[in-house]
C-alpha cells in the first residue's frame, strides 16, 4: 500500500476510507452521512459502524444498507416510503 498516492488516483473505496478517517480525527458533534457504506469492504464497514456506535454526537445517516444500519446502533429511524415519512424507534422496528 502506497500511503503517498494522490487522492485523485484512489478508488472510491479508498477515497471513502480517507474521508471517514478525516472525520474521525475531528471533534464534530453532528455528522451527515449519505450512503457511507458504499464502496467499503467488510472490515471498513464494521470499523465505521463501530466508530458511529461510539460517536457522542448526532448522526443523520442516509442508507439503503439495512445490515449496516443495524450494526450502527440507531436510537431513532425515519423511513421514507412512497414519499411519506414514518418515524419509529428501533424497538418498534424489531417488533
Amino acid at each position: 500500500m502506497n500511503i503517498f498516492k494522490p487522492i485523485g488516483v484512489l478508488s472510491f473505496g479508498e477515497r471513502s476510507r480517507v474521508m471517514l478517517a478525516k472525520l474521525a480525527l475531528r471533534k464534530h458533534n453532528f455528522l451527515v452521512l449519505d450512503e457511507p457504506s458504499n464502496h467499503l469492504d467488510i472490515a471498513s464497514r464494521e470499523a465505521l459502524a463501530h466508530m458511529l456506535n461510539e460517536f457522542q454526537g448526532t448522526v443523520l445517516l442516509v442508507s439503503h444498507d439495512e445490515n449496516f444500519m443495524e450494526g450502527v446502533g440507531l436510537d431513532k429511524v425515519v423511513t421514507l416510503q412512497k414519499g411519506q415519512s414514518h418515524n419509529s424507534s428501533l424497538e418498534l422496528l424489531e417488533s
